[in-house]
């Protein structure tokens, strides 16, 4: 689980849910919201955010792993 603010009015973090499929949520100062599209996990596959920076309210890297089929993991980095 990681969370990371690039202003005083954003801020956003990511995790897992018990479910196991992925977490997004951010807050632009009115309280956490879900932020829906978010990937999730999907048959065989489980997708784990680790952690989230951000450097301006429009540009974020997301790191985790990927399991696949609940064997062998692949290192996952997303950056928007």
């Amino acid at each position: 689980m990681g969370v990371t603010c690039a202003s005083a009015t954003y801020c956003i973090g990511v995790g897992r849910l018990p479910s196991g499929d992925s977490l997004v949520e951010e807050n632009l100062g009115g309280g956490w919201e879900i932020v829906h599209g978010a990937p999730n996990s999907s048959l065989g596959h489980v997708l784990v955010l680790n952690k989230i920076e951000c450097s301006a309210t429009t540009h974020c890297i997301i790191v985790g792993s990927l399991v696949i089929d609940f064997g062998a993991a692949e290192a996952f980095t997303h950056q928007t």
